[in-house]
């Protein structure tokens, strides 16, 4: 777990580089649109969003699952990611043009240029995204973090071209979105070539096969995610102001910052679960806790002082989030803190259990969105995601402690031992970086 934890450390250190300039990034659209244009720009990616959720079947997840435990060479992997990802990315775009044929409320709250250059962003966003885990899941995790974080820099840079001198509004965040994409999959095919001697490898039959077998089983998962997280987008889109949307989307979008302590210990765990037999649910345990520990402290800063940080990053305009953003901060706890426990279930070839767990939740989400949302407005919308995550994380807890014998206690309360592996990780990597023999 050590080296793990260093390996986290030092991933999390160029996540903290990725949220700034994403950051600075999200203040300068949010300046230069304001609420309304940020609406429109939320609504015209949630077009793409949810078109890639119907129809790109779990692919990037089940190349990265048959890489890490070793059923397909990386050059299989892109090559079957590349194959599947492509169907269904083909599939996404095709009923996205007719749908925009039809009048709907949906497609009135941003221009037809933007929708069009949302369906761009499908392919581009699926691979970029899946070919960059793959170098986590080889274990190039210098290359991912530098990539990762070299990506975010790139997206602020253009943002300020796009977005700031040549003033192309939301179609410039857009296209500013989709170069950045291009760019990234270009260097990642490029590092993956030459460094580790990837070439394009014949797909099979039963690749395929199992390629859309574990896709098909994490299917139901991966939709109830993207619809709990996007629901209230979803709904406003059709029945809110741009306005409203804008707030609403950039309240849950910079609180789902947060997401990304789990994510770099997860991509650092994948590897270390697919490979055991077990999984590690001891290791789990303790990564939950310590994700629990660190993102807890992290949430209860922001709600402390939301109001300066909002009026300072976006201006007062939005300034009317800074409750909904308190809100949902209590949902988003809970599933930071168990995002571990989903990622032992897809790593131990269960992707079921956390489509299950997931679909109550959505359930809960959909039921309260329609009771609270005509009374309570948007905050009814952030209520309705917290309670929606709370659920679907205790559900998650509670298959995890009877698959694996592990008590509730166990996996909730701090050790003192979590307390020395970060302390003595932390110490090592301090003397790391100062050059010194640990």
């Amino acid at each position: 777990m050590r080296s793990g934890l260093r390996n986290f450390i030092t991933n999390f250190g160029s996540k903290i580089m990725m949220v700034l300039f994403g950051l600075a990034s999200q203040s300068i659209i949010a300046r230069l649109l304001g609420p309304s244009g940020r609406g429109s720009y939320a609504v015209a990616l949630l077009f793409a969003n949810i078109l890639t959720m119907l129809f790109v079947v779990g692919t990037d997840t089940a190349g990265r699952y048959y890489v890490l435990n070793r059923r397909f060479t990386l050059s299989e992997g892109v090559t079957h990611i590349l194959v599947c990802g492509l169907l269904g990315c083909v599939l996404s775009i095709g009923v996205g043009l007719l749908i925009m044929k039809f009048p709907l409320s949906f497609l009135t709250k941003s221009s037809p240029l933007c929708f069009y250059l949302s369906l761009a962003t499908i392919p581009l966003s699926l691979f970029s995204y899946a070919f960059l885990t793959l170098l986590a899941a080889n274990d190039k995790f210098g290359w991912y973090f530098l990539i990762g974080a070299g990506s975010s820099f790139l997206g602020l840079i253009l943002n300020i071209v796009f977005l700031w001198f040549l003033r192309l509004g939301v179609a410039g965040v857009i296209m500013a979105l989709s170069v950045n994409q291009a760019v990234t999959i270009v260097v990642v095919l490029m590092v993956l070539r030459i460094k580790y001697g990837l070439k394009l490898a014949r797909p099979t039959w039963q690749g395929v096969i199992d390629m859309f077998s574990y896709g098909g089983r994490y299917y139901v998962g991966k939709i109830s995610n993207k619809v709990n997280f996007q629901i209230g987008n979803i709904i406003l889109a059709f029945f809110a102001s741009q306005a409203d949307i804008g707030l609403f989307s950039l309240a849950v979008g910079i609180t789902s910052y947060i997401m990304l302590i789990p994510d770099s210990l997860g991509d650092i765990m994948m590897p270390r679960i697919a490979a055991d037999l077990r999984g590690k649910p001891e290791l789990t345990a303790q990564a939950c806790r310590m994700v629990g520990l660190i993102t807890g402290s992290a949430l209860l800063i922001l709600v402390l002082f939301a109001k300066p940080i909002i009026i300072l990053l976006f201006s007062r305009a939005f300034e009317p989030m800074v409750p909904i953003l308190q809100i949902v901060t209590v949902g988003f706890f809970f599933r930071s803190a168990c995002k571990m426990i989903e990622y032992y279930f897809l790593m131990t070839n269960r992707p079921g259990v956390s489509s299950t767990a997931t679909a109550i939740g959505v359930a809960v989400n959909l039921f309260l969105m329609w009771w609270l949302l005509p009374i309570m407005g948007l905050f009814g919308a952030a209520i309705s995601m917290s309670i929606s995550y709370i659920i679907s994380s205790l559900i998650l807890v509670l298959l995890y402690c009877r698959k694996t014998g592990t008590g509730f206690t166990e996996l909730c309360c701090q050790r003192r031992t979590d307390w020395q592996l970060l302390s003595e990780s932390a110490r090592r990597l301090y003397v790391k970086l100062n050059g010194q023999v640990p």
